[in-house]
């Protein structure tokens, strides 16, 4: 008899233990049921349109949707304007130096073009002016060079001429006291001797 007492109470506790899970679901069942009953009197009667909660979750969810959405837009519009900004920078930097440059190769080209210029001038007054001077000096250096050639010409003549007087002059004998009786005077010849208007021109002819 205890054997099969205890062979019923172990079929019996899940029969239990269902009972006992169906009466907590209808516990629970009946809850719901009173609080739709609750939510469906509140929205027949308005009261839930008026709660701020309620309304400020319903409307914050989109709102907060476009609200993050905006907020990347104008980071990334921000980014953007300060890539340009940095962009526009750099940039300008590298064409005020490039301006910079240009100006002084500029500068440059102009004094160069300048310096050409004056040896152009240079040139053709050289071609023009002075080598016709030059010819002309080279000429009147010619006419220098052959009266210096008569005069060295002339000096040596004048030389010649000298020493032979000279010579004449040591062949002659010495004077002697005058006698009483006069001796006849011999005939001296003279060399013959340059004349000076035979090589220089009086300055009336010239």
């Amino acid at each position: 008899m205890e054997h099969r007492f205890d062979r019923a109470a172990v079929v019996l506790s899940p029969l239990e233990e269902s009972s006992a899970e169906v009466s907590r679901d209808s516990g629970i069942v009946s809850q719901s049921a009173s609080s739709l009953s609750m939510v469906s009197e509140a929205l027949s009667s308005g009261t839930v349109s008026q709660s701020p909660s309620f309304g400020a979750a319903v409307a914050q969810s989109p709102s907060s949707a476009t609200g993050e959405t905006q907020e990347q837009t104008d980071s990334d519009q921000t980014q953007d304007e300060e890539l340009l900004r940095r962009t526009a920078i750099t940039f300008s930097s590298y064409v005020l130096c490039l301006e910079k440059s240009l100006e002084e190769m500029l500068t440059r080209v102009d004094e160069f073009v300048g310096m050409l210029d004056l040896i152009r001038n240079d040139t053709s007054q050289v071609v023009n002016e002075n080598l016709p001077q030059i010819q002309r000096k080279s000429e009147e250096m010619r006419e220098i060079y052959r009266k210096i050639d008569k005069l060295e010409a002339f000096v040596r003549m004048v030389g010649a001429n000298v020493s032979g007087m000279e010579e004449q002059e040591a062949l002659q004998p010495p004077l002697k006291p005058a006698s009483p009786r006069r001796q006849p005077q011999r005939h001296q010849e003279l060399p013959s001797v340059f004349r000076t208007e035979d090589y220089f021109k009086p300055q009336s002819e010239q």
